[in-house]
């Protein structure tokens, strides 16, 4: 295991993970309050986690400032049926509104069971392919809400895969064949995932899950002329890695101090990386002195280190920031961070 920083020791902006970005579509399309985080920012140094408010939470009817979040963990938007919104800390929090919370890991595990006073059913998922799209996708699901089984046809990579994923069930099949998916007992799976080297082979054993009484089907699909016939086969939910890492260059190919946007809640809000420029705006203060109306600055990066922001935090050249901004508020929010 190595922790050697390629990317701050070579100088390079961005690395990109063609499978880890896939698996991480997979989890979006698989998410129920509080099951994933939505995506990694600040080089992985914060993540995204969406929860929804149980009515029997002790959260309802309280205001944001009066719940006692931790200075690590801010929460970026709320969505309240239709409406979504960057909330102040005089929000009234209400059953069934959902929020996008932002932290480090750890804090937001402490965090989400704060709103969700009842347990929620934990889901079964069966992935077919332990690559590394596969590997990935395990790793980002909440091993609490999630049962995970993984089929792999390899003996050699199972023990690979048992030895790194102690909360995955690791079997040693073929999910191509019918009889080994009946093994594996995929008609009583919430969720099937296929997730193997070709396409032909994920669409095969997406149809016999299907046929098998699997209730939802997903699966890699890199050819964009099969995507016409998945829905009429059954399966009802594809990712092609070529499309996934397209929207990711697309994003980091924005001009101006913005080097990477990505949208959540359903396309409502962006959230940006901006690079500070000199004499921006928003370094002329403390956070909490500037009273930014327009966006959120949930993170700041700063060489090495990375920490969610505070009121007390104050924006310097160089800094990247993680900042949220609601849809038609892009506009005013840059001027923030532009450079005068």
């Amino acid at each position: 295991f190595s922790t050697f920083d390629y990317q701050r020791h070579f100088g390079i902006d961005r690395l990109i993970s063609l499978e880890k970005l896939t698996a991480l579509e997979f989890a979006k399309g698989l998410h129920g309050p509080g099951l994933f985080a939505v995506e990694n920012f600040a080089r992985g140094g914060v993540q995204v986690l969406e929860v929804g408010i149980d009515a029997a939470s002790a959260a309802v009817g309280r205001k944001i400032r009066d719940i006692g979040l931790p200075n690590t963990v801010r929460i970026g938007l709320l969505a309240s049926g239709k409406h979504v919104l960057v909330p102040t800390a005089d929000q009234v929090l209400n059953p069934d509104d959902r929020l996008t919370l932002i932290g480090k890991q750890q804090a937001l595990d402490s965090v989400k069971k704060r709103f969700e006073a009842r347990s929620a059913s934990s889901i079964s998922v069966l992935i077919a392919g332990g690559g590394e799209i596969g590997m990935h996708l395990a790793r980002s699901l909440d091993r609490k809400r999630y049962r995970l089984t993984m089929l792999e046809a390899d003996p050699q990579r199972c023990k690979y895969l048992a030895n790194r994923l102690d909360h995955v069930t690791v079997l040693t099949a073929d999910a191509t064949l019918r009889s080994d998916l009946e093994e594996a007992r995929v008609g009583s799976a919430d969720v099937f995932v296929a997730a193997m080297g070709r396409d032909e082979d994920n669409i095969v054993c997406g149809v016999e899950a299907k046929q098998l009484g699997c209730r939802r089907i997903v699966g890699v699909v890199r050819r964009p002329d099969y995507v016409n016939v998945l829905e009429r086969l059954g399966i009802d939910m594809a990712v092609s890695p070529r499309e996934v890492m397209a929207r990711e260059i697309l994003g980091m190919c924005a001009s101006g101090p913005i080097q990477r946007r990505s949208s959540l809640a359903g396309g409502a809000a962006e959230v940006w990386e901006v690079r500070i420029p000199k004499n921006a705006l928003c370094t002329t203060g403390p956070l909490k002195q500037l009273q930014i109306q327009d966006c959120l600055v949930a993170a700041i990066l700063r060489e090495e280190y990375v920490e969610v922001a505070t009121g007390e935090d104050q924006l310097r050249a160089g800094d990247m920031a993680v900042v949220i901004v609601q849809n038609g508020q892009e506009k005013s929010a840059l001027k923030w961070f532009q450079e005068p």
